[in-house]
């Protein structure tokens, strides 16, 4: 029982430590309008008085295959 105490009191300091580290390390957010290989795409809202630009669709081409970033401003009700 002492012995599952002392690997608690252990795991418990070694977690409190890393969280102190994390937030010393800043994370940066990805903009895809960085990237050389890209895409944007405009959306438009299609209305019987008009189109509506609600945004961009940014394609960038990854390692893994082609990631999509909507960049959607409004509210997108249909009626």
């Amino acid at each position: 029982m002492k012995n599952a105490f002392k690997v608690l009191v252990l795991c418990a300091a070694a977690a409190a430590a890393g969280l102190a580290h994390a937030d010393a390390d800043q994370t940066k957010l990805y903009d895809p309008m960085s990237a050389k290989e890209k895409v944007v795409v405009n959306v438009d809202l299609l209305g019987k008085d008009g189109n509506t630009a609600v945004g961009q669709v940014v394609a960038v081409n990854t390692p893994y295959g082609v990631a999509f970033y909507p960049n959607l401003k409004g509210h997108l009700l249909v009626e």
